[in-house]
């Protein structure tokens, strides 16, 4: 199971990194972390921007489930879902 001691230190991940990450996890445990260590939610405005060369309105990530959240809307680009499939 990932826990924040697996994790780079935050803000030091570029999207395709954070992306990588999050599909080298299992769907299920990803699922769980999402759930029971991240609590099932998040508030964007915490969470650190991936790294992006300075451009000024960069995505936001979760350094435990590894899920992205858009610039404008924090819209999450890749939810973690519990089959795979993604749910409505």
């Amino acid at each position: 199971m990932t826990t924040t001691n697996d994790v780079p230190q935050a803000g030091r991940m570029t999207l395709h990194q954070v992306l990588e990450r999050a599909a080298e996890m299992q769907v299920g445990e990803r699922w769980r972390v999402f759930q029971d260590v991240c609590g099932g939610h998040h508030d964007p405005n915490a969470l650190p921007p991936v790294t992006t060369g300075g451009v000024p309105t960069s995505p936001h990530y979760c350094p435990v489930c590894f899920t992205v959240f858009g610039p404008a809307s924090f819209r999450m680009w890749n939810p973690p879902t519990r089959t795979g499939i993604a749910e409505p």
